[in-house]
């Protein structure tokens, strides 16, 4: 990426992000500008997608340690799914709506704590969901969620190194 594309970058997730929290409630607002983000892509270099080859489900890079995929019928089932996961208090991780654009650094206790606000912001307009991923910078590790409109179960959360 040349230094203008890069300075473009930045400006359209500046904006995007001053966007973002000006629809936020105030205790959002006050936490998606308190971390600390980046729109750096290699922030989230440890993210694992689901990966369909020849009919068969994996992770979307090589030696993902523990990666498990889960499909759910509904919204509300995937989000208590993510709820419900024993994560440890040290871990951080960037949280990232759409896998682009801002990375928020988020601890998993601050995840935890606001997982249901922060599910909330997933809603789109045209009655879909937005797709959710929390990952480890420096650590393998990560949570995704992510809406498939056109299957069915509509709804998986793939989870490693957790």
């Amino acid at each position: 990426m040349s230094k203008l594309e890069q300075k473009l970058h930045e400006f359209n997730c500046r904006k995007k992000h001053e966007k973002f929290v000006s629809c936020l409630n105030p205790l959002m607002q006050s936490i998606f500008e308190s971390v600390p983000r980046t729109d750096r892509k290699d922030a989230i270099k440890n993210l694992a997608m689901t990966s369909w080859t020849d009919g068969n489900c994996q992770p979307s890079r090589e030696n993902v340690i523990g990666w498990e995929r889960t499909e759910y019928l509904d919204f509300k089932s995937a989000v208590i799914a993510i709820k419900n996961l024993t994560i440890s208090e040290q871990l951080v991780g960037w949280l990232s709506f759409d896998l682009q654009g801002m990375h928020y650094q988020i601890s998993a206790s601050e995840l935890k704590l606001n997982l249901f606000s922060i599910t909330q912001l997933l809603t789109c307009d045209n009655g879909g969901y937005k797709d959710l991923s929390w990952v480890g910078e420096s650590q393998d590790f990560g949570i995704v969620f992510e809406y498939n409109e056109s299957q069915s179960p509509q709804y998986e959360v793939c989870v490693w190194g957790i």
